[in-house]
């Protein structure tokens, strides 16, 4: 973690070594609490590294500059990360520090300078309403309600990956031996009627 008085929000920066940088004069007058949420949030981002992941989405911008899609996508998958990890900040919490969390995030939204902080990532970044919507409607999920998850979805993934039964032509359709078939199973006699559907 580094402090430095070039920048106006908290930012992780580099990417075979990712560091912390804090501004100068949020780590002098942060609070010891507050200090924590920022470090966390952004220990998040390196974590789930979205500072190797962002760089490549700012990359498929540039090569796609004049898709509105693109810049749409941008825009939400931004939003998405830095929601991602206020949440996360939250789960790792014993407590409920909702309130305490949104204030330091208005707190740090003053002071940010829009100009020199749009591509790195940054605690006090855009969307800060919807950020602090986000965060007071934010409940912990059980562990419970986590393991029923999964396995719903792998029942439902096991239910929607499995294919229809093909025959040895190619088509898919109910076999139905015939009468020679059926009285002789020592015979190595593969013929067989199909019904296939639109015949």
């Amino acid at each position: 973690i580094f402090t430095s008085d070039r920048i106006h929000t908290p930012v992780v920066f580099g990417l075979i070594k990712p560091r912390i940088i804090l501004p100068l004069e949020i780590a002098e007058g942060c609070t010891e609490s507050e200090l924590a949420y920022i470090i966390t949030h952004e220990l998040v981002h390196i974590k789930r590294f979205d500072y190797i992941f962002k760089p490549l989405f700012v990359l498929a911008l540039c090569l796609h500059w004049f898709n509105p899609v693109m810049w749409l996508s941008f825009i939400l998958s931004q939003k998405d990360m830095e929601m991602a990890c206020d949440e996360k900040v939250l789960s790792v919490s014993d407590t409920d520090i909702r309130s305490e969390y949104a204030s330091s995030l208005v707190k740090l939204a003053t002071k940010k300078n829009l100009i020199l902080n749009g591509g790195l990532l940054a605690f006090g970044e855009s969307s800060i309403k919807s950020r602090i919507k986000g965060i007071m409607r934010f409940k912990k999920t059980g562990v419970l309600i986590g393991i029923a998850s999964i396995i719903i979805l792998i029942a439902i993934g096991a239910i929607l990956l499995t294919n229809a039964q093909n025959n040895a032509d190619g088509s898919i359709g109910e076999n139905i031996l015939t009468e020679n078939s059926e009285k002789n199973d020592d015979s190595d006699s593969r013929l067989g009627i199909y019904l296939v559907k639109g015949l």
